[in-house]
């Protein structure tokens, strides 16, 4: 399962000006249809990719590898009267600011399912995808100490291709409030064993073959008498000291997620989640030479990369680089479904697979 942290910000999130001269970024969005200002289709609103086109971080003329054009002018109309205008400052200056509220809002997101659950986000690796993901992912390694950074192929491509190979889960779930203390490893495994076979069932209606089929468990525990639980993976339950270690990963997770534990406490079980999961079978991913050859730039353009700071800087198409190939930032990398901005202080590096790995300096 993926734990999925929900926010209103992408390229087509809106930017305006409320009460008190304050810049909100999202969650409205222009959509496809009319689209930001600069697609031309009729929008009127400045977004996310407007301020993009005006900072350079966007090709200014056409997206898509050239397939769709680009009216930066109207772009620059709608930044200017709807954000520079009323907040008194440059177009540029008021761009700046889209981009930074909507880094903002998504690192806000990002510590929610990392500090705030006990984990460091320094310790991960950044796997930014669709259109705009890669086109802000180097400004919010750098603010929130990330070293590495992962672009994949297709990165606009990324989740309809994970569609395509991911497993298929079909879950349950029992709500019984349970004392550990005085439960029997065997009623416990019973009650899970009880979902199990349910969820197989479906899963089996649906012709997975049952060789293909596993099943993971997950108890939703706290200490008697709070009134939120954590999460805690469960094996198989076949003695006290299995029962002893289901206690004692609780108390961990407890204390990774809200930096303390209460050993002394009794401890239950609130819910029961069972997962049946079928086996997709996976790709075989394709591998490429490597080169000594140095990636070669298409063009240059401006770019800012903060509100005073405009800098020339290459512009490579991602479709001529080659494993090996090093890209040092400031620069930028164009391709049909995404545009990957390096800001200063980054490295690119394509691997075998054709990912671009970005190390922060």
């Amino acid at each position: 399962t993926v734990d999925i942290e929900t926010i209103g910000a992408g390229g087509g999130s809106i930017a305006a000006v409320q009460l008190g001269h304050v810049l909100k970024v999202g969650p409205q969005s222009a959509g496809a249809h009319p689209g930001p200002a600069c697609y031309g289709r009729g929008g009127g609103e400045p977004t996310l990719t407007d301020a993009l086109v005006l900072l350079g971080h966007l090709n200014p003329t056409a997206l898509l590898e050239g397939a769709m054009p680009i009216a930066a002018a109207k772009a620059h109309e709608a930044v200017s009267t709807r954000i520079a205008a009323p907040l008194g400052m440059s177009a540029t200056e008021a761009a700046w600011g889209i981009l930074r509220v909507l880094a903002t809002n998504v690192m806000v997101a990002m510590r929610t399912i990392t500090v705030e659950r006990g984990y460091d986000p320094r310790e991960f690796t950044l796997v930014p995808f669709g259109g705009m993901g890669p086109t802000i992912a180097g400004m919010i390694a750098a603010e929130l100490g990330i070293g590495r950074i992962l672009i994949p192929r297709n990165p606009g491509a990324f989740s309809a291709h994970g569609m395509l190979v991911t497993d298929v889960h079909q879950q349950r779930s029992l709500t019984r409030v349970t004392p550990v203390d005085g439960t029997t490893p065997a009623e416990l495994d019973a009650i899970f064993a009880t979902m199990e076979t349910a969820a197989l069932e479906d899963l089996m209606r649906e012709q997975f073959p049952r060789e293909r089929l596993v099943t993971r468990r997950h108890a939703g525990m706290r200490y008697r008498g709070q009134s939120y639980e954590v999460p805690v993976p469960v094996p198989r339950l076949g003695g006290p000291q299995d029962m002893a270690d289901l206690v004692e990963r609780f108390h961990e997770a407890h204390q990774r997620r809200y930096g303390h534990m209460a050993q002394a406490e009794a401890v239950e079980i609130v819910n029961f989640q069972v997962t049946a999961v079928a086996l997709i079978a996976k790709p075989a991913w394709k591998t490429f030479e490597r080169t000594d050859a140095p990636a070669k730039p298409h063009e240059a353009r401006q770019a800012y990369f903060s509100a005073g700071d405009a800098r020339e800087v290459p512009v490579f198409r991602r479709s001529t680089l080659h494993p090996g190939m090093l890209i040092e930032g400031p620069a930028i990398v164009e391709e049909q479904t995404s545009t990957t901005v390096l800001y200063p202080g980054q490295r690119a590096e394509v691997d075998e697979y054709l990912n671009v790995e970005i190390e922060l300096l």
